[in-house]
Formats: C-alpha cells, sequence, structure tokens
C-alpha cells in the first residue's frame, strides 16, 4: 500500500515539475495553453498513472500495430515497473545494515508531506493577504456590473470573491 502511495506522490511530483517548467516556456502563449496544461497536471493528481495505463493500453489494443522488437517491450516493461518494488521480509534482513525499504518510503513520505505543508502554508498566507486587502479596501464609485473597490496595498490588481 506505501509503495503505491510513493509511487503516486513521486509520479504526481515529477508531473507537477514539467508542467511548472512548460508553463514557464510557454509563458508568452495564450492562458488558454497554460490552463490546459496545469489542468492535465491535475488529473494526474487524481488518477494514478497505472490506471491511466491500463486505460491507453486497453485503448491502444484496439488499434492494429506492428510488433515490437525484444528491446522495446524489454524497456516498455521497465519503464512501468513499480518505482520501488515490492521486498520480502527475509530480503530485508538479509540486506546491508542501512535502514530497510520500509523505513526509507516513510522517510520521503514524511518529507512530501512537509513540502506539501509548506506550499500549503503559504497559499493560506497569501490568501490571508490578500482578505487584509479586501478588508481594508475603500468603495470606488464605478458605473460598473459588479461593486469595485480601491486598496492602497502594493500588490497587484485582481479580481476577488469570484
Amino acid at each position: 500500500m506505501t509503495s503505491a502511495i510513493l509511487d503516486h506522490l513521486w509520479q504526481s511530483t515529477l508531473i507537477l515539475c514539467l508542467a511548472g517548467l512548460l508553463t514557464l516556456l510557454l509563458r508568452r502563449n495564450s492562458a488558454a495553453a497554460r490552463y490546459w496544461l496545469w489542468f492535465a497536471a491535475s488529473v494526474k493528481f487524481l488518477v494514478p498513472l497505472w490506471l491511466l495505463s491500463a486505460v491507453a493500453t486497453r485503448w491502444i489494443s484496439l488499434i492494429p500495430s506492428p510488433a515490437l522488437s525484444a528491446p522495446a517491450l524489454e524497456l516498455g516493461q521497465r519503464l512501468s515497473a513499480p518505482f520501488i518494488p515490492p521486498v520480502s521480509a527475509g530480503a530485508l534482513v538479509a540486506a546491508s545494515p542501512v535502514l530497510p525499504l520500509a523505513h526509507v518510503s516513510t522517510v520521503l513520505l514524511i518529507l512530501w508531506s512537509l513540502g506539501c505543508a509548506t506550499v500549503l502554508l503559504s497559499w493560506f498566507i497569501r490568501l490571508r493577504r490578500i482578505q487584509r486587502a479586501v478588508c481594508s479596501a475603500k468603495p470606488l464609485w464605478l458605473d460598473a456590473p459588479i461593486p469595485v473597490r480601491e486598496s492602497s496595498s502594493s500588490m497587484q490588481p485582481g479580481l476577488v470573491g469570484i
């Protein structure tokens, strides 16, 4: 179970980093392109990679394809293998006296959780700053279909409360 969770977390984190890099590369493209990029990365967090590959394999099996060579099949099997292979208890005892694999998995899970908590805390701090700016903002009397407010904070313009 822990192995499946760790596989999902490292793969999702990798996809998130790739999406971030692609967003930086595509910053001159339309907002729609960046939106769909982040949307695809978000879907990865909801759906484990093994499920996506199972659906893709089922869909691709409907399409006739040329036979693959043995090296290509071996490479595909290696890439689809779990990140942390299952290990028996006897193998753990016979392994080196370093931390057992279960402890390494736990440490990685704790590190990932700390990173996630750090990101959530920074989002919460930014949200509180926006809320303070909105509360201290004065109404601006413009002929607009929505209420407009003016703030003396040094934040950039934005829409709040949609």
